[in-house]
This record gives structure tokens, C-alpha cells and sequence, in this order.
């Protein structure tokens, strides 16, 4: 018995395959009405928000303003930490060691900046006008500049950035027929610049300000004199008062960057954010340094005043504080400074050595020079 076998039917040669494709393959595209997600209204033509030029506009940029405000807050920590710091080195310094402590901070930025000048050299340049040779003229005056301007005058914001920093920085219209100086940098335009660049700044912290100071005007030039100049305005503006114009001084007129390494001098990185976390953390070591300075120079004046306590003359007491003020003191400093003749203020300085409180530098019997024994 044969079994029959049933055959599929054969397709209808009839029928044109181009214009009837059946059902979609795999790799056919999808019909235009699904080109669409379902879940999106459709385009209003008179809508502008769906008009196709819209998608030819860039996306707005991060200014640099946003940029270390975004840094400030991501760093709010660490600012803070260095801020008590402040207040602490604030509420112990006085006169006497903000003046020696800019001694040492204008030396530690000069060597920063490649001009190394020692603040032994400094102090005796400063206080007896120690004749320089040529080559230690410039540093020499750079160094003795920014000891200035750690302590004196206005802020670097006075009155405005831009009337500030032509003050603190002496950069006035140099008039029709300026006369060159390569060492003096930069121009009266990069000041106007970095006054501009600071006005966007203005709700930083000071702190922060300070470093973007530093970064700033760093790179409006490649010379010490540059260098010297934006290491001096960031310490000087950070010791300014939060949310305060300038014009009002600040209890320290600056914070030391310098001390401890200069680690808030050398900091960097590729990104705002980078930056100012090393600056801060440069920044807390040099007040830490710091401080420590004045807790030295604290004992040692409260130890040189019992070991003198015995003394009736008014020289002693005079010498106290030029000693804490200068670190290397001579002669013709402290009869200049006490009133005192010459010999009266030897056999003081001898009687200072004797009982431990000093020690003389030089070694020679002429032209002696004596410092304070920490």
C-alpha cells in the first residue's frame, strides 16, 4: 500500500515579488512611523523649542569664576581649618613679630623667585644700609619691597581692584615716553586685567582669592619681580576679613605662605580644584610654622624679662623688643633705637650674651651683630 504525500503549494508565479514584499526580514528597516520613540510627543512646528536650530547652539561653558567657586565649596574643610589657623595667628602676633616675620617671609619668597637673598642679608640692608654690591642691588630692593608691603600701606583691594592694585603695585600710566626697565613687569594693561579678573572673584573667601591671586599674576610674567609680586599680594589680601572691601585693616596684615617650605608658592595641578587644595594645604603649613615662630619668641621674651628683672636701667627694656623685632641687630641699630650712647648699648648686648638671651654672629671685634637666643 503506497501512502500519498502531500505537497506544500508552489507560490502563485502571478504574483510580482517587488510589489508584494510579504512579511519584513530581519535586516529590513523599520517602517518611518517607528523611526519615533513612542514615549516623545510629537514636534510642534510652532513651538521654538523644537526648531531644529536649536540643536546648532554650543552648550554654555563653566566661567573661571564657577570654576573656583566649585572648588571653594568642594574644599570647605580644609578652607576652614586654614581660617582657624588664621584667627590663632591673628590673635598672637604683635607688632614687633609682624615685622620679623616679614623679614623672613620676604627672604623665603626671594628665594622662591630665584633671587635668594638671605634675611640676615635683608635685615642689615633694611636697618643699617649696608652698601650692596651690583649684582645684590635688584634682589636686594625686591626682597626689601615686598618686607614692605607685608606690613604697610593699603590692601591689595583698597577702594576697588582696580584702584587697589595700582596702588599696591605702583602701576600708573607710564605716560607718552615710558622708560624701559626690563625688570619691572608687567604693564599697567595686565594689572588692569587682573583687577577685572578679580572684580568676578569678589565672593571668594579671602583665602581663596589669595590663591587665585598667586596663580593670576604668576603668569603675567616670568621674572622674580612677577613672582615677587603675586606672592606678596596673596599674602597680604588673605589676611583680609571675609566679606570685607579693604578698607578696614585686618588684625595681621598678612598671612605667611612661605614658611615651612613655600609649599602654597609651588602648588599646582592641572585644574582649579587641584590647585587650590594644594595651596591650602601650603598654606596651613607656613601658619603652622608660624605660629610656632611666635610661641619661641613669646618664651623668650618672658624669659629675657626675668633674667633682666634685676636691671635698673632703661636700656635693657628698650633692647627687649628691637631684639624681637630684627634678627640681627647691631650697634649703631640699637643707639639709633634706644637713644643710648654706644657703650652703654655694647655692655648691654655683652650683658645679654652672658646671661643667655643673645648670641653675637660674627665672631670679629669690630662690627658685631647680635640675635636672640631661642
Amino acid at each position: 500500500m503506497m501512502r500519498t504525500m502531500s505537497r506544500k503549494p508552489l507560490p502563485d508565479h502571478d504574483s510580482d515579488p517587488d510589489t508584494d514584499p510579504g512579511q519584513p526580514g530581519l535586516y529590513d528597516p523599520l517602517p518611518e512611523a517607528a523611526a519615533e520613540p513612542w514615549f516623545l510627543a510629537p514636534a510642534d512646528p510652532d513651538d521654538p523649542a523644537d526648531s531644529p536650530a536649536l540643536a546648532a547652539v554650543p552648550r554654555p561653558t563653566r566661567t573661571a569664576a564657577q570654576d573656583w567657586q566649585a572648588a571653594q565649596a568642594a574644599l570647605a574643610v580644609p578652607l576652614a581649618q586654614v581660617a582657624r589657623l588664621a584667627g590663632r595667628f591673628e590673635e598672637r602676633l604683635t607688632p614687633g613679630a609682624a615685622a620679623r616675620l616679614a623679614l623672613t617671609e620676604a627672604s623665603a619668597i626671594s628665594w622662591w623667585a630665584g633671587d635668594r637673598v638671605a634675611v640676615d642679608r635683608l635685615a642689615l640692608w633694611l636697618a643699617d644700609r649696608v652698601p650692596a654690591r651690583p649684582e645684590e642691588a635688584r634682589p636686594l630692593a625686591r626682597a626689601a619691597w615686598a618686607a614692605r608691603r607685608l606690613t604697610e600701606g593699603a590692601p591689595p583691594a583698597a577702594g576697588g581692584w582696580a584702584s587697589g592694585l595700582a596702588d599696591f603695585l605702583d602701576r600708573r600710566d607710564p605716560g607718552p615716553d615710558p622708560v624701559p626697565d626690563d625688570d619691572i613687569l608687567p604693564a599697567t594693561p595686565a594689572s588692569a586685567d587682573l583687577a577685572v579678573r578679580m572684580e568676578g572673584l569678589r565672593a571668594l573667601h579671602p583665602l581663596v582669592q589669595g590663591a587665585a591671586l598667586l596663580r593670576l599674576w604668576s603668569r603675567a610674567g616670568a621674572g622674580p619681580a612677577t613672582r615677587i609680586e603675586a606672592a606678596t599680594l596673596a599674602a597680604r589680601h588673605a589676611a583680609q576679613p571675609a566679606l570685607q572691601s579693604g578698607a578696614h585693616p585686618a588684625a595681621a596684615p598678612f598671612l605667611p605662605l612661605a614658611a615651612g617650605g613655600a609649599g602654597a608658592l609651588r602648588a599646582g595641578g592641572p585644574d582649579t580644584a587641584t590647585y587650590l587644595a594644594a595651596f591650602l594645604a601650603g598654606q596651613e603649613t607656613a601658619l603652622q610654622a608660624a605660629l610656632a615662630h611666635l610661641a619661641d619668641l613669646a618664651r623668650w621674651e618672658a624669659r629675657a624679662r626675668h633674667r633682666l628683672a634685676d636691671l635698673s636701667g632703661r636700656t635693657p627694656g628698650l633692647l627687649v623688643p628691637l631684639l624681637l623685632r630684627w634678627p640681627l641687630v647691631s650697634a649703631p641699630l640699637a643707639q639709633s633705637a634706644t637713644g643710648a650712647s654706644r657703650a652703654a648699648v655694647q655692655r648691654n648686648l655683652v650683658l645679654f650674651t652672658e646671661r643667655g638671651l643673645t648670641r653675637e654672629v660674627t665672631g670679629q671685634g669690630r662690627y658685631r651683630l647680635w640675635s636672640i637666643r631661642l
